[in-house]
């Protein structure tokens, strides 16, 4: 092109800023056109669903207890007895108010309510992670998506059962469980490099805080997929990240050695019935060097109790461990903290397992805070016992 001519690009080239966000709305385009429908807390999920067949209806004659609307405007409860109570218009638009307020209540609270899996079941599912597709489905769900995404985009691989997305090798064992590991990332971590002579209270270098934020970020991809072991690690030496020290240094390599001497790999069983969430918050008081205080969680997914069944499969689906940065005054506060994080992600996790699965999943917690569960067996509201009315005099 002759020098000062300006072009226009018709398309956004790769590495422009524009070009995720294009590639987005098209793919997202796509998927939706295929008939599925993306999840309320994971934008990048979608599922396909298939109405589920009606229930048979009732036989002649089955008590039947339901709420009718007249056209005289008034309301007739129905019992199963055969007798009528009538409401008047006021009393009905008062009850009308009612379960608007609650429902509402109910739909900004409750992950369960307004879940587009109602009614449904589940065909398949995908996961994108930009133009890395993770799925999962059907014979019709093949037919309806899959084969539709081959032929309107150019797959460069694909694989089944033993496949590499987002650097997670991902395999199915004969026994039906799925086994994730990220040894070759692990293996790629390298060590900071700490001078002779250094002391451990000496500040870095900005060359080796440089090296020490990356090695930083390596792991956490590791900690935050496969590497459950290394939160409380990288936690710590996240926290020091700002300026650190040649003992913060020796501490991350340490925790680097550590996963590659013991690496883990997460396993997620075939699991029946009607899942259930299980969540184990667990917090120190003013455990760390700087004498801050530490949350941690683990929450599962697990099988339902059965019986005197002594114990149930399970998979553990996410973990944390993070330094508490509200005020902290007590061992029971802190426990709370934990307490709270915990259940508000199973909360989260309920409605994402709804919308994939069509599944109300109860949560169960477990703590060992015995202070925590004294107190708030403990506590209740103090109850008036009676009104003082103070008048006090003002001027004119």
């Amino acid at each position: 092109m002759p020098k000062g001519t300006v072009g226009k690009l018709k398309r956004p080239v790769y590495g422009l800023n524009d070009a995720p966000r294009r590639w987005w709305n098209r793919i997202d385009a796509s998927l939706r056109k295929y008939g599925m429908v993306p999840t309320r807390a994971d934008r990048c999920t979608h599922v396909l669903y298939e109405s589920l067949p009606k229930p048979r209806s009732r036989a002649k004659g089955e008590a039947n207890t339901a709420l009718s609307f007249q056209a005289s405007g008034r309301t007739t409860w129905k019992q199963p007895e055969g007798k009528l109570r009538d409401w008047t218009e006021e009393v009905l638009k008062f009850q009308q108010q009612l379960v608007d307020q609650d429902s509402l209540l109910e739909y900004l609270l409750d992950p369960i309510s307004g879940s587009p899996s109602r009614n449904m079941q589940t065909l398949g599912t995908v996961c994108l992670h930009v133009d890395d597709l993770f799925f999962t489905g059907d014979k019709k769900f093949m037919t309806q998506v899959i084969e539709r995404l081959r032929k309107d985009y150019e797959v460069g691989s694909e694989d089944k059962n033993d496949i590499v997305f987002t650097g997670q090798v991902v395999k199915k064992q004969q026994s039906g469980c799925i086994v994730v590991n990220q040894d070759k990332a692990i293996k790629d971590l390298v060590e900071v490099v700490v001078p002779r002579g250094a002391q451990d209270n000496q500040v870095c270098d900005p060359a080796m805080h440089t090296e020490y934020r990356s090695v930083l970020g390596g792991m956490n991809w590791l900690q935050s997929r496969t590497q459950f072991t290394a939160c409380y690690r990288f936690s710590r030496a996240a926290s020091a990240s700002a300026g650190p020290t040649i003992g913060d240094v020796k501490a991350l390599n340490k925790a680097v050695r550590m996963m590659q001497v013991k690496p883990v790999s997460l396993i997620f069983w075939p699991l029946k019935g009607n899942l259930r969430l299980i969540g184990y918050p667990d917090a120190s008081y003013r455990n760390n060097t700087d004498k801050s205080s530490q949350r941690g969680q683990c929450i599962f997914l697990a099988e339902p109790r059965q019986g005197n069944q002594s114990h149930t499969y399970g998979s553990i689906i996410d973990y944390e461990s993070s330094k508490i940065k509200r005020t902290t005054m007590s061992t029971t506060v802190a426990e709370l903290y934990a307490f709270m994080k915990c259940y508000g992600t199973s909360q989260f996790l309920r409605g994402l397992w709804c919308d994939i699965s069509g599944q109300t999943a109860e949560i169960h917690m477990r703590t060992d805070a015995n202070n925590l569960v004294t107190t708030a067996s403990t506590t209740h509201l103090p109850e008036p016992v009676s009104y003082t009315h103070l008048t006090l005099p003002t001027k004119a």
